[in-house]
């Protein structure tokens, strides 16, 4: 389990370092360890559990409403898994992550989606109320204190009230203890207002909002470890181009005359050169592509990939050259 360990720990956890406090690697890491105590106490798979945990979240990149389908096209679209995991198994992890969200009406289909979704409810009830106050003050920035407890208030009486909405599938003793401790706050409201006037107070009377910042790459080097050339004199011209690769799409053999880099926002690129060598490029990764060196890309998976690309050019300049000779 040691290499997939490692390749989750490198590649797949540091994407939840761009998402919302309550959503953040320790969120992930925070489930993962719930997630393994379930499954030895339901004589589960721990690997899939593992695994199920590290991608729940990972859709969050796209949205929140349906960030547990997303999650579950990310974790198909990981041509890397298919070392460690059946296409039976796999299909299994994303049926758990779809099935993980509170709001979801229909129980888990399987042990899996109950064990992410318990692990997944995290009931600390302070915790808890300081993640629906942020929340509240993403959908109003310029809110009030008023306003982000009105809204708080209501999402918490919704959720986990008596006869809301959220369901603990294993009943696991820890949920359910700190379940209840929460509905007593709830029905508290004194001391339901004072935890989030303590939050408010934190977070936004006394300080301006962190803005999260994530260096993705800083490099003097393209990908293969070439030096980039000299950026070209005269007026520069910055080009920005958004390009979408459909499943088992591959771009023509080419190369570039300066120099470029992207980021991947959906699926995994594969950049394959002329002499053979090749390299993944994965969801969030940046990657400098290489200068003259004849080159092309190819979307080996099951989803589209969607790449943002960044030329620095001059005026006039020819950025992509073609060679349809090579086929």
């Amino acid at each position: 389990m040691e290499d997939l360990k490692q390749y989750i720990e490198q590649t797949i956890l540091p994407q939840y370092d761009a998402f919302d406090g309550g959503h953040k690697r320790d969120h992930a890491e925070a489930v993962i360890r719930e997630s393994l105590i379930l499954a030895r106490e339901h004589n589960a798979d721990e690997q899939m559990a593992y695994v199920i945990a590290a991608y729940h979240d990972l859709g969050l990149r796209f949205d929140r409403e349906t960030h547990h389908i997303r999650s579950g096209e990310i974790l198909m679209a990981d041509s890397h898994l298919r070392q460690w995991f059946t296409e039976e198994q796999l299909l299994i992890m994303r049926d758990a992550i779809e099935d993980h969200r509170a709001s979801g009406k229909n129980p888990p289909r399987t042990i899996y989606g109950a064990i992410v979704a318990e692990a997944d409810r995290q009931i600390i009830p302070e915790t808890v109320i300081a993640r629906t106050m942020a929340y509240s003050a993403k959908l109003y920035p310029n809110g009030d204190f008023e306003t982000l407890y009105a809204r708080s208030k209501e999402h918490l009486l919704e959720k986990y009230a008596e006869g809301g909405y959220m369901r603990l599938w294993l009943n696991s003793e820890r949920n359910v203890r700190s379940l209840e401790a929460l509905r007593s706050i709830i029905r508290d409201e004194p001391r339901l207002r004072a935890l989030c006037e303590k939050w408010y107070q934190t977070n936004i009377s006394n300080k301006t909002m962190d803005i999260q910042t994530t260096e993705l790459l800083r490099t003097s080097d393209s990908w293969d470890g070439a030096a980039l050339p000299t950026y070209p004199a005269g007026k520069p011209e910055l080009i920005v181009k958004r390009l979408v690769f459909p499943a088992g799409a591959k771009t023509e053999w080419h190369h570039h005359t300066v120099i470029n880099y992207g980021i991947i926002q959906q699926g995994e690129l594969t950049i394959v050169c002329a002499d053979g060598s090749e390299r993944t490029f994965h969801a969030g990764e940046a990657m400098v592509e290489v200068i003259g060196t004849i080159h092309r890309g190819e979307n080996r998976g099951s989803t589209p990939v969607i790449l943002d690309m960044f030329y620095v050019s001059s005026p006039g300049a020819e950025i992509t050259i073609s060679h349809p000779e090579r086929v």
